[in-house]
Formats: C-alpha cells, sequence, structure tokens
C-alpha cells in the first residue's frame, strides 16, 4: 500500500486503456561467469514511479539515456540518493527487497488514450476551465450545450471530438445549442462547431437504431 502511494497512478488514472505500473524487464547476470554470447537473462520488475513524490525539483533528475547499469553500478546510486523524497517506511521495505534505482524513461500516452477533460484542459485558457464535456451523441452529430464562456472556443471543441471520435464513434458533424427550446416540436436553433467536411457541414439527417428500430431525421426538426 505504501509503495503503491508513490507510483504514477495518479498522473495516469484517467488514461484507458491503463498503463502499466509495473513491468517485466531482463539483464545480463553479472554473476553469470560463462561465455559472454550465452549469458544468462535475470529478470526483474520496474515499478513506475511519480517523479514529483520521489526526485527532489531542486536536483538534477537521472535523465532518461541513463542506463539500469549506470545507476546500479554507480557507488552513489543507493535508493536513499536517487530518491530523496521516498518516504522512510518505503525505502526500508524496498531495501529489504535488494531493490535498485532504475532508469527515467518518458511514457508516450496516444491523442485517442485522453480524455476530452484532459485534452480541452491543455489547449483552452483558464478563463475556459472546466472544459465542456457532456454532449449527446445522435447518429453523426455530437451535441453540445455550452455556456457562455465556452462558445467562443467551439471550434477548438468541435475539432478535438471529431479528432477523437471519428472513427470509433462515427462522429461527422459537433453542434452547438443556441438559444432556448421552443415550438410545438420542442426544437433549437443549431451551430456547427466543427465537421469533417462541406457535406457534413450541412448534413444533420440521423440515422440511428433503437431497441431494433431503425430511425432517421432531420436533427433540426425533432427533439431528441
Amino acid at each position: 500500500k505504501e509503495v503503491r502511494e508513490i507510483m504514477a497512478f495518479d498522473l495516469f488514472q484517467e488514461i484507458h486503456p491503463r498503463v502499466k505500473m509495473v513491468r517485466d524487464d531482463f539483464k545480463e547476470d553479472e554473476e553469470d561467469d560463462d561465455d559472454d554470447d550465452k549469458k544468462k537473462k535475470k529478470s526483474f520488475k520496474l515499478v513506475l514511479l511519480d517523479p514529483s513524490k520521489v526526485f527532489d525539483q531542486q536536483q538534477d533528475s537521472v535523465t532518461s539515456d541513463t542506463t539500469m547499469s549506470d545507476l546500479t553500478t554507480s557507488s552513489s546510486s543507493t535508493i536513499s540518493d536517487v530518491y530523496p523524497l521516498m518516504p522512510p517506511s518505503v525505502l526500508e521495505l524496498l531495501i529489504s527487497l535488494n531493490a535498485k534505482p532504475g532508469p527515467s524513461i518518458s511514457v508516450s500516452i496516444p491523442f485517442r488514450q485522453l480524455t476530452i477533460a484532459q485534452i480541452l484542459t491543455k489547449l483552452l485558457p483558464p478563463e475556459a476551465h472546466p472544459p465542456p464535456v457532456s454532449y449527446e451523441v445522435i447518429g453523426h452529430v455530437a451535441h453540445f450545450n455550452l455556456k457562455s464562456h465556452h462558445v467562443p472556443y467551439g471550434n477548438i471543441i468541435g475539432n478535438v471530438v471529431l479528432q477523437k471520435f471519428a472513427n470509433s464513434a462515427g462522429i461527422r458533424t459537433v453542434v452547438n445549442k443556441v438559444g432556448e427550446v421552443s415550438g410545438d416540436y420542442r426544437t433549437y436553433q443549431m451551430d456547427v462547431m466543427a465537421a469533417s467536411d462541406e457535406q457534413s457541414a450541412r448534413d444533420f439527417n440521423a440515422t440511428l437504431f433503437e431497441n431494433g428500430i431503425k430511425l432517421n431525421f432531420d436533427v433540426r426538426k425533432v427533439y431528441w
């Protein structure tokens, strides 16, 4: 439990599929005196730690090109030296398990693994935070009901949705509700925030299936 608290779960908690926190790795067994070509590979576990919880921000962090060998052969590369912020109880546990400092690594997260909220938080200015994350999907149309402070960034929001879900959800048109619901059919005006092409920007005829029934209608004329 204590080790888990310094692992990088918080950094990747909303990433799907999950980033592996514990990974298998191998290195040559230094105690094996056999021919170099026949040296055995010794397996071990790499545990992904949160740098902010184990590194002193004032000191130089270990660079990503530092190898496991560099760290373990250096006389000063004990766990307590490399990870000065590690809690004493965790430090004691890892030392008892003969754990060694590992290399710093870069973890690349593909765009499609990030949530809409994570992407928009990076792209939108502070005055537009928190970003909008709620929307309805009607066939190929994604429908937002943006707050006034999000409206100026509608194109950015719409394009993020298109890029993230064009393949998986088939979204081609992203719209925002304008004004209030009115009329006998409770319809509303809408603005197109983004579309995959010019045709999609004019195509509001959505096709979807509900309870085995195929429905086709103009989302501008039907309250859904």
